[in-house]
């Protein structure tokens, strides 16, 4: 486990874990750790880990983020977001972004991504997502996995929240999305923002 921290933290914080939903090394990737130090830059700790199984090890790093602080969130991007979904009970929210939902397919697990076959009535209801969408994501299945999420999220009144970017690809990061993430998750666990001067 890799932990990233507020340089000037001085009391104790709130966390969010990076999930890997693939074997591997995922907290030495490039993007996990832009966004872990990203995270931690917002005035939040950011925990990222390397596993063998995601199904287990995703718990185990639960359990290591528990032992530092009661508030945490999830992000997952990509193939790693269904995993995350399996572990939202006990979440203050989740940040999801441009990802395989509750559905994956062989299309995703042909790259080595973990299906935890979570069904949607074992999401919990009070626990808020952001869902981040690119309308153009080149990956076949997982804007068609998004949109019946988001369905099923409003028939059942599921505090989500929805950005979709009608022209972005896969894997898009603007400044306004980053800001936007960053935000729901401070907001959700608790961090207080600068007040902006006019």
């Amino acid at each position: 486990m890799d932990w990233y921290a507020p340089t000037d933290a001085k009391t104790p914080l709130p966390a969010v874990l990076i999930v890997s939903g693939y074997p591997g090394k995922f907290n030495r990737l490039e993007s996990t750790i832009a966004w872990a130090k990203r995270i931690a830059d917002a005035g939040m700790i950011a925990a990222a880990y390397a596993n063998e199984d995601p199904l287990s090890d995703l718990q185990k790093a639960v359990e290591q983020v528990r032992a530092r602080t009661d508030r945490i969130a999830l992000f997952a991007i990509s193939g790693n977001v269904a995993l995350a979904l399996s572990a939202l009970r006990g979440m203050r929210c989740a940040a999801l972004l441009y990802g395989c939902m509750l559905d994956l397919d062989e299309r995703t697990t042909q790259f080595g991504f973990t299906d935890p076959k979570t069904r949607f009535d074992e999401v919990p209801r009070d626990v808020p997502l952001l869902l981040v969408r690119g309308g153009r994501d080149q990956f076949a299945g997982i804007n068609e996995s998004i949109d019946r999420f988001v369905a099923a999220s409003l028939a059942h009144n599921l505090p989500i929240t929805l950005i979709n970017q009608p022209d972005a690809p896969h894997a898009f990061e603007s400044d306004e999305i980053i800001g936007t993430t960053l935000r729901f998750l401070q907001d959700h666990l608790g961090v207080r923002r600068p007040s902006r001067r006019s």
